[in-house]
């Protein structure tokens, strides 16, 4: 039998070969787990970062926006809706508005947001259920239906998706839905705007005809007492009685009402080249007139002793027609 002569490794050597081959395989696998780690901790940078949350509609102690339901051109009604404290309904948390739809108590309506998925939802007491009225996820060409409460079922279509001031937009298509509250003036485009609502406001299923438009428009939206958002219809006016175009813009009435706030008296001065008749009147929050005066010329004097201080409006009409409305501060 044959002799192998050759030359074999000794155990000192196979004992670092392996020692050698154990620390390469621990290296791999400490790296495989580096990886692993990072890849998990990527995944979990992007899955926080989608779910960042919406702006809300609402301010921390205060939130208001001021509308206008359809009318005529020159008798346009502004009105304030502002929240009023939280209810629970179902085991969810809502937000109860003032100045709901003709027909429906205000201590009944809510609102519910979910900053998350920037969706806004409004409970109808009279069909007792949730309506969802709003929806920041939709991209473009995609499809959005809600409850019209006079048409049945609506579904529009997403015709851009665009950021303004680092908040996202979502327009919808004009042969689906616009705003429309004046006859004599181009629709406005309906859109979704973060951190503010429905361009038509949050009550715009109560408004909507099959025609494709809704008859409510938001002018200003207010959080925290500060002006975040002025529709374009609007033209910056928070507070308007006459929307018009050309001609009817110049003819707009223009008040004074000076000073605001004041404590014991304040002038109102408005033009009146007609010499119409003229009366001011000075509501409360509650709509309740505190003071009327009435005459032809083109000033008013209010006395205000007798006023407690407060939060007031004021509204003007000459001859038959509502010309001005605003805010007026007694300190």
């Amino acid at each position: 039998m044959p002799v192998d002569f050759r030359p074999r490794p000794s155990i000192s050597i196979m004992s670092h070969q392996y020692l050698t081959n154990s620390k390469q395989a621990k290296c791999k696998r400490v790296l495989l787990l580096l990886l692993l780690s990072f890849v998990m901790s990527l995944n979990l940078v992007q899955a926080q970062e989608q779910q960042q949350p919406y702006q809300s509609i609402f301010g921390q102690d205060s939130t208001k926006w001021t509308m206008i339901p359809f009318g005529y051109c020159d008798i346009i009604v502004t009105v304030p809706v502002e929240t009023l404290g939280s209810a629970v309904k179902d085991g969810k948390e809502y937000t109860r508005v003032s100045n709901v739809p003709h027909g429906i108590e205000k201590e009944d309506f809510l609102v519910r947001e979910d900053v998350i998925t920037g969706r806004v939802w409004i409970y109808d007491p009279v069909e007792d259920n949730e309506m969802l009225v709003m929806d920041m996820t939709l991209e473009e060409g995609d499809k959005f239906a809600f409850a019209s409460k006079f048409d049945g079922d609506v579904e529009i279509q997403v015709e851009k998706v665009y950021y303004e001031d680092g908040l996202k937009h979502i327009r919808f298509r004009k042969y689906d839905i616009t705003a429309s509250v004046c006859l004599r003036l181009e629709p406005a485009p309906f859109e979704f705007i973060e951190g503010t609502g429905p361009t038509a406001s949050i009550f715009y299923p109560y408004y909507y005809s099959r025609g494709g438009n809704t008859s409510v428009y938001v002018l200003c939206h207010f959080k925290d007492e500060e002006r975040v958002y002025s529709g374009e219809l609007g033209s910056g006016e928070c507070y308007i009685t006459v929307m018009g175009t050309g001609e009817d813009a110049k003819a707009k009435t223009t008040v004074e009402l000076y000073p605001n706030p004041a404590t014991d008296a304040a002038k109102f001065t408005f033009n009146n080249p007609r010499q119409e008749q003229a009366e001011l009147v000075l509501l409360d929050v509650l709509s309740r007139p505190v003071q009327r005066l009435s005459g032809s010329g083109s000033a008013f004097m209010l006395r205000l002793q007798s006023i407690p201080a407060g939060v007031y409006f004021y509204k003007l009409r000459l001859g038959n027609r509502q010309v001005a409305s605003g805010k007026f501060i007694k300190q």
